[in-house]
């Protein structure tokens, strides 16, 4: 991606972080994002559909540097804390009823990844409820 885009899509998903700690993804409009982004409402849809597409892209991010850190054998300890310091910013871009896809995100990419470091599980309904008991009650 050119650096043009990689900053235009910065700007939007900034102006997008702002707005979502003040007001519900509902009540936000792509000409809010687009006025604070400094650019225009197509310039906004040549990146994203719509609101909720750009809401995916974050959340799916914020989860992927989770499991990336998880790939590098991070220790627990330094992979708690940096979930535990990214928590606030996750719960303040993405509450109710975000924060709801947000959890069953997290959960269905974290057991991805358990079931293919462990493919044996993927098969073993006893031990998938209790590894979902496990990752659910984590986050």
């Amino acid at each position: 991606m050119d650096l043009r885009k990689e900053k235009t899509k910065q700007s939007i998903r900034d102006a997008y972080t702002v707005l979502r700690k003040k007001k519900p993804i509902e009540k936000i409009t792509v000409k809010e994002i687009a006025d604070l982004a400094l650019i225009n409402k197509a310039t906004f849809y040549r990146h994203y559909v719509d609101i909720y597409q750009l809401a995916d892209e974050i959340e799916d991010e914020y989860i992927e540097r989770i499991v990336d850190m998880i790939k590098k054998g991070t220790p627990v300890t330094d992979l708690v804390g940096h979930y535990t310091s990214i928590l606030e910013d996750i719960y303040t871009s993405f509450p109710f009823p975000r924060k709801d896809i947000m959890i069953d995100k997290q959960h269905k990419r974290f057991m991805e990844l358990i079931c293919e470091r462990r493919p044996d599980l993927r098969d073993n309904v006893e031990k998938r409820v209790a590894i979902s008991a496990g990752i659910l009650g984590s986050i």
